[in-house]
């Protein structure tokens, strides 16, 4: 016996062989991942009447998303990178990279060929079981992982390609605050009397305003009020994993005004005054918008020159190292191996 197909709206129903039979299709448009078209299909025993009313529940599940239609064959994999793709603009580079490694490393390849839609709570806690147990990963490492599993989800529902986020329901690892030991005022004091000029005012300062190092690494004489006795923290400096320098905004996104104790004032004003002094031995004058701590070695879109020659304090300190070069305007000392690493003193 023939089948016939009838067009209603954006759906069609078409007359199965057998009594009453009917299957309805309606199109689920392009998938974003595949780029390719998506259809949804029902099959329902009935008069044509009810075959048109389960059609138009259909077409309304589909195109509100309510039915997880949209999107039905991507996989977990397809998600994560498409949420990293998204999310490349809006997180810092440092933090987007780390989030690609765990992606990439970890979470796709344990996850990444199951369908976002099949995707379940036990799924999710045996592969943070595993990641524990078979790995020895630390709770934390647990935790960022569950951070692009969930955000990924998270997108996945306003795609409409899942109801819900089945990772804000998983077990996390219990999360344990480490032992950390600050140094002592007399290992911080040991430190920088055994520093030069430039690298004790960097420790000099880290230390008065309690910021972290790539904050002060961006530091620039632009947001120092001497007078005042006070500086603006406003930027951050981080090195990608191809050793470029970049400038953000701070971790918490957040500008804040820090007072100065007067021996910290003191030691700025004099470092400005060899800066300015070593300038001027190479015919330049110093930026405002310098740095505070400089390198010699120029990074893109940091650096600010003059006549071709850079300007001391042009450039960026690297907020994870230091190294010894000469140079005639600023000189950066690299920390001897017995100090204490910057880290440590939570700057």
């Amino acid at each position: 016996m023939a089948t016939t197909r009838t067009r209603w709206g954006s759906g069609s129903i078409r007359k199965r062989p057998g009594r009453d039979a009917w299957e309805l299709r309606v199109s689920a448009g392009r998938d974003p991942v595949t780029k390719r078209y998506r259809y949804v299909s029902r099959s329902i025993v009935g008069t044509k009447k009810q075959a048109e009313a389960a059609l138009a529940v259909l077409l309304t599940d589909v195109s509100t998303g309510t039915g997880g239609h949209k999107g039905a064959d991507a996989t977990v994999g397809e998600l994560v990178e498409q949420w990293l793709d998204l999310r490349r603009e809006t997180l810092s580079v440092t933090t987007w990279e780390a989030y690609c490694a765990k992606a990439r490393y970890r979470l796709i390849p344990a996850l990444g060929e199951i369908p976002v839609r099949k995707l379940a709570v036990r799924d999710i806690d045996d592969f943070y079981r595993s990641l524990r147990r078979d790995h020895d990963l630390a709770a934390s490492t647990v935790r960022q992982i569950h951070n692009i599993l969930s955000g990924s989800l998270d997108q996945a529902v306003r795609w409409g390609w899942r109801t819900d986020n089945p990772a804000k329901m998983a077990t996390l690892p219990p999360q344990r605050q480490g032992d950390v030991r600050p140094p002592t005022p007399a290992e911080v004091l040991h430190a920088i009397d055994m520093a030069d000029e430039e690298f004790a005012t960097f420790l000099r300062v880290a230390v008065a305003v309690g910021s972290r190092r790539g904050e002060v690494s961006a530091l620039r004489w632009s947001a120092v009020d001497l007078d005042r006795g006070e500086l603006k923290i406003v930027r951050a400096i981080v090195e990608d994993a191809d050793g470029v320098l970049h400038e953000k905004d701070t971790k918490t996104h957040q500008a804040r005004r820090v007072a100065l104790d007067g021996g910290t004032v003191d030691a700025l004003r004099g470092w400005r005054e060899t800066q300015v002094a070593r300038a001027a031995a190479c015919g330049v004058a110093i930026s405002p918008e310098g740095f505070l701590s400089a390198r010699t070695q120029m990074a893109p879109g940091l650096g600010a020159r003059t006549g071709g020659r850079a300007i001391g304090g042009g450039c960026a300190t690297r907020p994870a190292s230091t190294s010894r070069s000469d140079c005639t305007i600023c000189v950066t000392s690299r920390q001897p191996t017995s100090w204490m690493p910057v880290y440590r003193s939570r700057l």
